[in-house]
């Protein structure tokens, strides 16, 4: 830590920045503590708040990064100008700012260290309650974090949003890749039950030898706007071995994805909700990238894959096996208003090679261009080529 104060003949000044604690000590020229003052939760001792100063701010030098207070003040009736260097998480609210978001902000693409991917989620997982995680890394435009090794569980709800890296416009900037773990069976982001509610979104997840988003018993997760299973530019395949498995998470929202290049693109879902995504194409929906299987719905029930409004249908093309529905609970599953086969255009064929939709196994009580109402709601119709 770094202080600096004005001129005084009869006292001089040390501080520290640490943990929650960050203080600044006044003492007699002849080395006598005269009182401290204290940054942070006031976790007792001696001397007061520094908040009854001339002027306190917060502020991150932008060259360096580094986080510093500065602030005149009279401090036991004497004027002084201090600087305080390499704070880490003032917590004082009201005058001076906090430095939580730093905490939850990736700000480099390195494995691990401050401001790191996994850094930010270790520190998401430690706080309790709903935190964001946004990106802020160099000067902004696409990034790719290689990790070495796999990312620590989500174990408390988080939202990771892709979508704040300067310059994101509607495709994923941030690529995160596991091509580089040597490991068999490494998720992308394995959510744990503490982790229902969460949300990913904006981000390319490839290159994971089992799940690119592993929602394990995490219900209610939301996965929107991201490449699974390609290259950042939408184009070509970097596999994940499943892009996003669902075993035991309930109620998940998957929708205006891109999930291409997988063994399997969707699978082992159950009351969820899968709309408006690309499934087997490009990021333009134009050509293959194909998944072997692109939805695999192995016991899962009353999921609702497309829909009757505008927008929600799925494109499911360039797979060899488009969609499967197997296994006795395999039931109440809605498919509806979806492209299979086609282009994004629907005037060009992108074909599934083996077959379009397969009910097998037992599934029964399933509805394939109606919800079984009676009624036709115009979209509700799939078109398969």
């Amino acid at each position: 830590v770094t202080i600096a104060t004005g001129d005084d003949p009869d006292y001089f000044y040390t501080g520290h920045a640490g943990g929650p604690q960050h203080w600044i000590r006044m003492y007699t020229n002849d080395g006598m503590l005269v009182t401290r003052g204290l940054i942070g939760p006031n976790n007792g001792g001696h001397g007061g708040w520094i908040d009854h100063a001339f002027g306190m701010d917060a502020f991150t030098h932008p060259d360096t990064g580094v986080n510093y207070v500065y602030a005149e003040e009279v401090f036991y009736g004497k004027s002084i100008r201090y600087r305080m260097d390499n704070m880490e998480s003032l917590v004082r609210i009201g005058e001076v700012f906090e430095w939580e978001n730093e905490l939850f902000t990736v700000t480099n693409t390195l494995d691990d260290g401050r401001g790191s991917l996994r850094w930010v989620l270790e520190n998401a997982n430690a706080a309790p309650g709903l935190d964001t995680i946004r990106f802020n890394i160099g000067t902004g435009g696409p990034q790719t974090i290689s990790l070495l090794s796999p990312l620590p569980d989500l174990t408390d709800q988080v939202t990771i949003d892709g979508t704040s890296q300067p310059g994101y416009a509607c495709a994923p900037l941030i690529e995160v890749t596991g091509s580089l773990i040597t490991d068999s069976g490494v998720h992308g982001f394995r959510l744990r039950p503490d982790a229902t509610g969460s949300v990913l979104r904006g981000l390319v997840i490839n290159g994971f030898s089992s799940a690119g988003v592993f929602l394990g018993s995490a219900t209610g997760v939301t996965i929107a706007d991201n490449y699974i299973g390609t290259d950042a530019s939408g184009s070509s395949a970097v596999p994940n071995y499943i892009g996003i498995h669902g075993t035991g998470g309930l109620g998940a929202i998957i929708h205006d994805n891109v999930i291409s290049g997988n063994t399997e693109g969707i699978g082992w879902v159950t009351e969820s909700f899968i709309q408006g995504n690309l499934i087997g194409t490009n990021a333009s929906g134009t050509a293959p990238v194909p998944n072997a299987y692109g939805i695999q719905i192995n016991g899962g029930a009353n999921n609702r894959i497309g829909g009757s409004a505008s927008g929600e249908g799925n494109l499911i093309s360039g797979n060899r096996f488009g969609l499967l529905i197997g296994n006795t609970n395999a039931s109440g599953n809605l498919i509806q208003g979806n492209q299979i086969g086609t282009d994004i255009s629907g005037t060009s064929t992108i074909p599934n090679t083996e077959y379009g939709i397969r009910i097998s196994s037992r599934a029964h009580g399933n509805f394939i261009g109606t919800n079984g109402d009676g009624v036709d709601d115009g979209q509700e119709g799939n078109l398969i080529s």
